[in-house]
């Protein structure tokens, strides 16, 4: 408080009192009109946020409504497309009709559908509740769509696409949306289209509710109002002409509108359509003055009770120390306060503080006192001091020199090291490389690299970002070491991997104060392959993609990748070691590198990346120089091997993939040449060279490898049954299990697409098992018919079913649920299968065997088997493979060679079975021959169990024999002297039985 002067009769300007009552409306009335004015602005956002909210949940909720329901309908039209082909391929325009009756089926939302060819002509349409439209149907709309937006477009772009809304002729409604798709021929061309039209009105579209009622319309392309919940279509046009160009789904004030709005627009995933919704914006600040308004009547009740509060509070307060200031007075001039005795008559607050006054002068003096021996132990603790600092000389001066001796021991081991050092200041951010560090990536030892950015600036895009967190993650954490592998950027341009070690200096809470520690450059060791000392994967990919960055800055670099892999070479593993594998491996490695010296003009790098893969990396490769290597590659690896000394012919399958313009990664180019080595593999030839056939071949691949299982879980497999009949009384003597494939889109998929992926992704064991239980459990249920008891079925066993330790007891486990004796099943074994694990193979059959199961090999003579093999496995029949049949008619010595396989066979006490039997003079020769049993088109196709049982039932018969008894036979092979001279006198013994 400010005194006009010292006297005692000066006066402040205004009273004590006054002064606080002052105060306190200030500390009270000014809070309180500083909130009530915040929370008024703060609820007049509120309420304008809650509206944008609502308006863009609106807009947001109708447009999600309208694009979910045309996106379904655009899916729908996009499968009805996609089995256009098949449909056509299966049954023509019925089969068109009924595939669209489906579709309109699976979704009602459709009035019609059409199919048009790429001309526009219409091939057929259909229209809910009425089926097909014929052309001289008078709801049928139109016989050419050619002008139409919806086939123009999708035609054109080979996409789908949906139009704006039209009036439907026909269809009772002005709001008629087409949604079409093209669809495609055999060869992959788009060929026309397929077209839906729906009801927009029949859409339920409904805007979400609050606190607000936003009004919300839908326009098409064409601007035309498809939706609206409110207003008249005229304001909706002028409202969204007012958002022009504005940025979708943000919320703007129109308030050059005669009725100012909150206004927000919202386009559609499909079609340019838009979503508007709007909220006027008298409807927020009405809201807003009703606040406004108790809130000014709360605020001014409240200022008149917080005046009178503070008016009694101030009486309060000042008085007592009224009462104190006119005490004290009479001790202001020339008074010993602090010696004055207390009056007793003054009030209590007045004797305390004279009190508390004379017992401050006591503590003062005490305090004196005592301030002057602190200050003399004050002396004498300066002298021990100097004493302390003195022996603290002395010790600085022996440790710094042994400081400076360690220095010099590490400096002479960081020189004599290949290491480079670096040191990170946590703290400050600063790093500290070492000459050595700089000196690994081809950097002078003035280069300026002083903190963590310059050495991140040198890391390889992938490996920058891992490098940062584990860094800073290890700065973090309480590891006790940090250690990474990454690559940094030479300054030749090349890539070096290094390998970073560091430890942490840390403070009381674990964080690191510092990082210090050591990087090696261990390129070498990382992209090479430590059995061949060729470049491994890793290698090859850098290199690859060094030569697709060259390819794409100049196109007329070009590059080849050649992928070779080994054809059997687990079965040298296992035969004859890994040891001896390793050496095969190194000896080829080699070999390939003098294929590719032997081409002097190619520019070329080999590696090993995978257990039995080599690549060779071309760079700007002519044609006839791959066509060279690829040669000079089959003729070093055609000679002979000696890895344990006896001699080993291996083969190769190579699959080459050139460069394209579309190749950005090298895992692309890779998996490309691995696509076409599998193709060379499947295909049993030395070399393939990658093109789109094969990549289709792939996704096909792939995508019966995505549906198998589910296929098998739904039930769209089948078992088909292909009959086996005497050739000595013509007589059914039983059918061979054949699976196939119902594909609700693709139809009736063949064996020999799905098996191999089957074999190859383990689904061939449940299959095989639900094959073989459906198959006994079918004829069990056959045995019952009149002839029917002594018919045998044959299941095909794979590899992977032979090699189950408990297939025997899985066999035995179907035979009791089905009730088939083992008799009446026969099982089918290739040779190949039997070759891979004779000794594991020779006991399951052996178990099999001892249930009275018939065992049959299968294929014979396109496996790897030896007699000795066969001669060992109990097998009673043997089928001769369709290959053999064909070669009767097309070898000089087809007969001979057949005539061969009998003879072995009937050695060996087994039945013959002949596959792939065509015509009448198949069934004589090999009948002539002395064969049992054939089973072929000549009879009878793979019947489905309807047609199988037709057949049983004598509803169907098969063809009859072209003799009738052994002497007519004997007298028509009498006509073919060739197969005279092949049969040997076993088999005619056979044959006049």
């Amino acid at each position: 408080m400010q005194w006009k002067g010292n006297t005692t009769s000066d006066r402040p300007r205004l009273g004590f009192q006054a002064v606080v009552l002052r105060h306190l409306i200030l500390l009270t009335a000014v809070p309180v009109l500083v909130m009530a004015g915040a929370g008024v602005w703060y609820y007049g956002n509120l309420l304008e946020k809650a509206a944008e909210e609502q308006l863009t949940s609106s807009a947001s909720h109708v447009r999600d409504q309208l694009d979910n329901h045309l996106d379904v309908h655009m899916h729908a039209v996009s499968i009805a497309a996609f089995g256009v082909r098949h449909a056509i391929r299966l049954g023509g325009r019925d089969a068109l009709i009924t595939w669209l009756e489906q579709i309109q089926r699976s979704y009602p939302g459709f009035l019609t559908m059409l199919i048009a060819d790429r001309d526009g002509a219409v091939i057929t349409a259909t229209r809910r509740g009425r089926g097909a439209l014929l052309a001289d149907d008078p709801g049928r709309r139109l016989a050419t769509v050619r002008d139409r937006e919806y086939f123009q477009s999708p035609m054109a772009t080979g996409k789908p696409f949906i139009s704006s809304v039209f009036r439907g002729r026909g269809l009772g409604s002005d709001m008629i949306v087409a949604i079409s798709s093209p669809y495609l021929d055999e060869s992959g061309q788009v060929a026309g289209i397929v077209e839906g039209s729906i009801d927009i009105t029949r859409i339920p579209l409904t805007p979400e509710h609050g606190p607000f009622r936003p009004a919300v319309a839908a326009h098409d392309r064409a601007g035309a109002v498809v939706f609206a919940s409110a207003a008249a279509p005229a304001e909706w046009d002028r409202l969204r002409e007012s958002l022009g160009a504005g940025t979708p789904g943000v919320v703007r004030r129109l308030t050059a509108l005669p009725d100012p709005q909150f206004a927000v627009s919202m386009p559609l995933r499909n079609g340019n359509w838009t979503v508007t919704a709007t909220q006027p914006l008298d409807a927020v600040e009405r809201r807003s003055r009703t606040f406004y308004l108790y809130a000014s009547a709360f605020l001014g009740l409240g200022l008149i009770v917080v005046g009178r509060a503070a008016s009694a509070i101030a009486r309060r307060v000042a008085q007592p120390i009224v009462d104190i200031a006119a005490q004290m007075r009479h001790y202001e001039v020339g008074a010993d306060f602090s010696a004055s005795p207390a009056d007793e008559s003054a009030t209590a607050e007045i004797w305390h503080i004279q009190h508390e006054l004379n017992r401050l002068g006591v503590r003062l003096r005490e305090s004196y006192d005592g301030l002057r021996s602190a200050l003399r132990e004050r002396d004498d603790a300066n002298k021990q001091l100097e004493s302390l600092l003195h022996n603290l000389d002395l010790k600085v001066a022996e440790r710094t020199a042994e400081l400076a001796a360690s220095q010099a021991r590490f400096a002479l081991a960081v020189s004599g090291s290949n290491d480079g050092i670096w040191d990170w200041n946590v703290q400050t951010g600063q790093v500290y490389y070492s000459s050595r560090w700089k000196g690994s990536l081809g950097l002078p030892p003035d280069t300026d690299l002083h903190d963590l950015s310059s050495w991140l600036a040198l890391a390889h895009p992938q490996d920058a970002g891992r490098l940062d967190a584990e860094l800073r993650a290890y700065a973090s954490a309480g590891k006790d070491l940090f250690q990474i592998e990454y690559r940094l950027r030479h300054a030749d341009g090349s890539w070096r991997w290094m390998l970073c070690r560091g430890a942490a200096q840390r403070d009381e809470e674990g964080m690191a104060l510092r990082i210090a520690g050591s990087q090696s450059d261990m390129t070498a060791n990382k992209l090479a392959d430590p059995l061949t000392g060729l470049g491994n994967r890793l290698a090859i990919l850098e290199g690859l993609q060094t030569l697709i960055s060259q390819s794409i800055e100049n196109p007329s670099c070009g590059y080849a990748v050649l992928l070779v892999g080994l054809n059997r070479f687990k079965l040298i593993n296992d035969t004859l070691g890994h040891a001896n594998g390793d050496r095969l491996l190194v000896d080829v490695a080699h070999r390939l590198g003098a294929a590719l010296s032997r081409s002097p003009e190619a520019r070329g790098q080999i590696g090993r990346i995978g257990g039995d893969e080599f690549a060779i990396l071309l760079e700007s490769p002519a044609p006839d120089v791959v066509d060279a290597i690829v040669e000079a590659v089959q003729a070093e690896v055609g000679q002979p091997f000696h890895p344990s000394g006896s001699p080993i012919m291996l083969t190769v399958s190579m699959g080459i993939a050139h460069w394209r313009p579309g190749y950005r990664l090298a895992e692309q180019v890779l998996r490309d040449a691995d696509t076409a080595m599998y193709n060379a593999k499947t295909r049993g030839v030395a070399m393939a060279a990658f093109d789109d056939d094969m990549r289709a071949s792939a996704l096909r691949r792939l995508e019966i490898e995505n549906t198998l299982r589910p296929g098998l879980e739904r039930g769209e497999f089948i078992v088909y049954y292909q009959p086996q009949v005497s050739l000595q009384t013509g007589r059914l003597f039983g059918m061979e299990a054949l699976v196939r494939w119902r594909h609700p889109v693709r139809g009736m998929i063949p064996p020999m697409e799905f098996i191999p992926v089957a074999e190859e992704t383990g689904l061939i064991q449940p299959l095989g098992r639900w094959i073989l239980r459906e198959a006994c459990a079918q004829l069990a249920r056959w045995r019952s018919l009149p002839g029917a008891g002594e018919l045998k079925v044959s299941v095909n066993l794979s590899g992977r079913q032979l090699a189950e330790h408990d297939l025997p007891g899985v066999v035995r486990q179907i035979l009791d649920e089905t009730g088939l004796p083992g008799s009446s099943l026969h099982l089918e074994v290739t040779e190949s299968v039997v070759a891979e694990d004779p000794a594991a193979a020779l006991a399951i059959l052996n178990a099999l065997a001892a249930m009275e199961i018939g065992l049959e090999v299968d294929d014979f003579g396109t496996g790897y088997s030896s007699l000795s093999q066969l001669h060992r496995m109990p097998f009673q029949t043997l089928k001769i493979d369709r290959a053999f049949i064909q070669a009767i008619h097309t070898q000089s010595d087809g007969i001979k060679l057949v005539n061969s396989i009998l003879m072995l066979a009937h050695t060996l006490g087994m039945h013959v079975v002949a596959e792939g039997i065509e015509t009448a003079d198949d069934v004589l020769q090999l009948a002539f021959m002395g064969c049992e049993l054939a089973q072929g088109y000549y009879f009878s196709p793979p019947l489905d169990p309807a047609r199988m049982q037709a057949l049983l039932e004598g509803r169907a018969a098969l063809p009859p024999l072209p003799f009738a008894t052994q002497s007519e036979l004997l007298a028509l092979g009498a006509q073919h002297p060739e197969i005279a001279a092949a049969v040997d006198i076993h088999a005619l013994g056979l044959m006049t039985r």
